[in-house]
């Protein structure tokens, strides 16, 4: 590889979070969790995809349920992903096709994963706002137009700024917006890591600012790219919350219109908070959340919430990583005052170790239909850095799962003939119970071998097809009632047969199947009376 694609790759993977924590190593999470919520979204949010069971990859999307892209540079990468309205897939990100300069980068994918070519040229677009800038946040309007948010270096104050673009459906930059289709935003030394759309079409764009130290910073935007003057001052909002270095990573709207903005607060040394802060529609903080509008939350030595996500109860759910000598998932619940929710994990916190190599963090969160929580991010294992997700139950503790077992016996050898039993046991041995799914179990007798009769306390059963069904709850460390197969022996009954049983459901995603080789003994009975007759002969 050249020394300059060496350089620009490792710019790229770590530029981030070296910018946001000043005095700390930077973390290897960053980049793969980004990419990592780009995956997590797609799974939670675009309907078009049908996965084969919860978590395994869309064998109809991309290849084997995977999408890369290549945009002729020396590197791209995606740090944000939105689903439009009809199920087509936008991701933003960086590239630097054009140079040693990086740009805006985006990519549409129709729900198969492949590139959309009524967007920009062959599904891609690049913006160039004239030095290097990198796209970290999208949303997408109700009239399909697409906002892309991150920042732009700017060479002559060697700074830089809150950049945006607005693109029409086909990819173009939309002239109505900004200066040709771009805005640009300075705080000082500042970068916008989120982006939310009110109700009316204002642009609320949260990140960080630079002056003495490090401060949240929140910017909103008329539908035509202009600052909105109704919003804190001249349209932007800097919060301190008393540390060296304040970042908002992550903003989302509450149904009432109040906007909340998560990060992280601290020296800019080892010690860092998660951090909260929720305004009201004018850019003023919320006084009625937490104290003075601001929250700080302490896992460990060096927290920082990278997602956000607001329940329909209005509790607030956010996400990132703890560090207590390594770093772990870290979540924590808000009431809509702002207190930490007790009745979320342990005194409304949760942290998740994947038991790697390494480092865990989450980079995203989303709040399902049902109340479950999912967070994205990654996890370092000895061979590298892995997509990590979990999904937490609406308490916080993430759902212990059913692993059915499945047991098939007989006692003696059969007999041509005669009539068998076979015995078929159900357990559990996983951590929790089955959900009161159908739990389903199916029996195939070797050759020669044919049921009469097949039942089980509890079970629903149809020798015709050799099925069992039930759908009660069964504990974790528990049996069902055994299921008695009996089988009837033909007389052409092979010597040696395999009985084969399967169970699924209950919760449990996989396929169990036992097998019980059974030996068939010759009956003398039969022989006779398969042996041909002949009359005798009489002289």
């Amino acid at each position: 590889m050249a020394m300059s694609a060496c350089f620009l790759d490792l710019l790229f993977a770590f530029r981030r979070r070296i910018r946001r924590a000043p005095g700390r190593q930077p973390s290897r999470n960053n980049r793969v969790g980004a990419v990592a919520a780009l995956a997590a979204a797609l799974v939670l949010f675009c309907p078009g995809l049908a996965l084969a069971a919860p978590g395994d990859l869309d064998p109809t999307f991309g290849t084997g349920g995977k999408v890369t892209t290549d945009f002729a540079g020396e590197f791209a990468g995606a740090e944000g992903v939105a689903v439009q309205a009809d199920s087509k897939i936008i991701a933003v990100g960086a590239s630097n096709t054009t140079g040693i300069d990086i740009d805006f980068a985006l990519a549409r994918y129709n729900t198969d994963g492949s590139l959309d070519s009524t967007f920009g040229t062959g599904g891609k677009v690049t913006t160039d706002f004239g030095g290097s800038q990198y796209a970290v946040a999208v949303a997408v309007q109700a009239d399909g137009k697409i906002i892309a948010a991150g920042d732009t270096y700017v060479v002559s104050d060697d700074s830089h700024d809150f950049a945006l673009a607005r693109y029409n459906t086909d990819g173009s930059l939309d002239t109505s917006f900004g200066t040709g289709g771009k805005v640009t935003t300075d705080f000082g030394d500042s970068g916008a890591s989120g982006v939310a759309l009110q109700a009316d079409g204002k642009i609320i764009a949260a990140g960080y600012s630079v002056g003495i130290n490090y401060d949240f910073a929140l910017a909103r935007y008329n539908t035509d790219g202009s600052l909105d003057s109704t919003f804190g001052t001249g349209g932007k909002v800097t919060t301190d919350f008393g540390g060296a270095y304040d970042e908002a990573f992550a903003v989302a709207l509450q149904a009432d219109g109040k906007i909340i903005a998560v990060g992280a607060s601290g020296t800019g040394g080892e010690e860092r908070d998660f951090a909260l802060a929720r305004y009201n529609t004018d850019g003023s903080l919320d006084s009625t959340f937490g104290t003075g509008g601001k929250v700080t939350t302490t896992f460990g030595d060096f927290d920082g919430a990278q997602g956000v996500a607001v329940q329909a109860d209005g509790k607030i759910v956010a996400a990132g990583d703890a560090n207590n000598l390594r770093n772990f998932f870290a979540l924590a619940r808000y009431n809509t005052d702002g207190s930490l929710d007790s009745t979320f994990g342990t005194g409304g916190k949760v942290t998740t170790d994947f038991g790697g190599a390494g480092d865990s963090g989450a980079s995203a969160v989303a709040v399902q239909a049902d109340g479950k929580i999912v967070a994205a991010g990654s996890s370092v294992s000895i061979g590298g850095t892995d997509f990590a997700l979990a999904r937490y139950q609406d308490g916080g503790s993430i759902p212990q799962q059913p692993s059915l077992t499945i047991g098939k016996s007989h006692t003696g050898d059969f007999t041509q003939g005669r009539q068998g039993n076979y015995t078929i046991l159900v357990g559990n041995d996983g951590p929790g119970a089955t959900d009161g799914s159908t739990v389903t179990v199916h029996d195939t007798l070797p050759e020669g071998l044919t049921a009469a009769d097949l039942s089980g306390s509890g079970w629903d059963c149809t020798p015709s097809t050799l099925t069992c069904t039930r759908s009660d709850a069964l504990p974790a460390g528990s049996n069902y009632p055994p299921i008695t197969l009996k089988a009837d022996v033909s007389c052409k009954a092979p010597p040696q047969g395999t009985d084969t049983a399967t169970v699924t459901g209950g919760g449990d995603t996989a396929t169990h199947t036992a097998t019980d080789p059974t030996t068939i003994k010759p009956n003398k009975r039969c022989q006779n009376h398969h042996r041909p007759h002949h009359r005798p002969h009489h002289l």
